[in-house]
């Protein structure tokens, strides 16, 4: 059976695509490659949780954005070690 999609969270997950893109654009390709913005285990639910970590997502890339200050990227090494 396929899975029903929540539409207020595919709403709010397309505004974050469009941010990411726009995070991109001005930082660079690699600039969101060891940022954790999101808990990629609360995602898969599409509840009100996912719903406002996506929101939270959004304002803190647009932030940055506005500041012209990109977000600090975690130490590869300390990535590398983490377990999800």
């Amino acid at each position: 059976m396929d899975k029903q999609h929540n539409p207020k969270y595919q709403k709010e997950y397309m505004a974050l695509q469009k941010v990411e893109r726009n995070y991109i654009e001005k930082f660079g390709e690699s600039s969101l490659d060891r940022v954790l913005l999101l808990d990629p285990l609360s995602l898969q639910y599409e509840d009100d949780l996912a719903i406002s970590e996506v929101k939270n997502a959004i304002v803190t890339m647009t932030d940055a954005i506005d500041r012209n200050i990109p977000i600090e990227q975690i130490p590869e090494d300390m990535l590398h070690n983490m377990i999800f």
